[in-house]
């Protein structure tokens, strides 16, 4: 369950724990897109708000990156999260409200598509993020 009292965790969650940290990613209705780090002991560390964001234009707020999968993968014995993850397109999220007629963005497709992925470290607490 979520500590981070500016999100939600009802739509999934993926967790990977070693000895020395556990993060758990949580997928928001729009997709997977936000973690929590905790330490062994479980007091949280840091929030992820995002796996990433792009911003395209001065004057246009930032587009996330989010995924609609997670993959679990193990490589060389340790688990990783990956993320096939892409630039929220505003112009699809303002569809049907009040919004979409006034506010024009200039992109209809994202911008920024690739892979994320997340993986702690065996031997000492860090969490390696790559895309």
């Amino acid at each position: 369950m979520t500590r981070y009292r500016r999100c939600g965790d009802g739509y999934g969650t993926h967790e990977l724990t070693t000895a020395h940290l556990r993060v758990a990613v949580h997928r928001r209705a729009t997709g997977w897109g936000w973690a929590q780090l905790f330490a062994a002991d479980g007091t949280p560390v840091a929030v992820l708000e995002h796996l990433g964001e792009v911003g395209i234009a001065p004057g246009v707020p930032p587009a996330r990156l989010e995924a609609s999968e997670v993959r679990v993968e193990t490589v060389d014995g340790l688990q990783r999260l990956a993320f096939d993850v892409a630039a929220q397109v505003a112009a699809d999220r303002l569809a049907g409200t009040s919004f979409a007629a006034w506010v024009g963005y200039p992109t209809l497709r994202p911008l920024v598509t690739g892979t994320v992925v997340l993986e702690l470290a065996a031997d000492r607490p860090a969490l390696r993020i790559s895309m």
